[in-house]
């Protein structure tokens, strides 16, 4: 159900849990898609871990959500970043 973490396996004790991991994957997509001030880049890389901490153990549902709108938005964004460089193309 989703109202449960996904619980993948235990490693000695400790329970896995899939989705937040490939939640942190995805944000890490997300960010890498978006431009970002090189002075904000170390918090840049350290929020997706601190969203895997926070949100290990919270429902499944919570968690798919969360990736989804990840990829839509990297999804998004890649699309932003195709049309900028066609009209950058485009102007030269």
């Amino acid at each position: 159900p989703v109202s449960a973490p996904d619980i993948v396996t235990h490693l000695g004790g400790f329970p896995i849990h899939a989705l937040p991991l490939i939640m942190t994957g995805s944000t890490f997509l997300l960010q890498s898609q978006t431009p970002m001030d090189p002075r904000q880049q170390f918090m840049m890389y350290l929020m997706p871990l601190m969203m895997l901490y926070i949100m290990y153990n919270l429902p499944s549902g919570v968690i798919l959500y969360w990736t989804v709108n990840n990829l839509v938005s990297a999804l998004q964004q890649y699309l932003v970043n195709v049309a900028e460089d066609r009209r950058m193309a485009a102007h030269t």
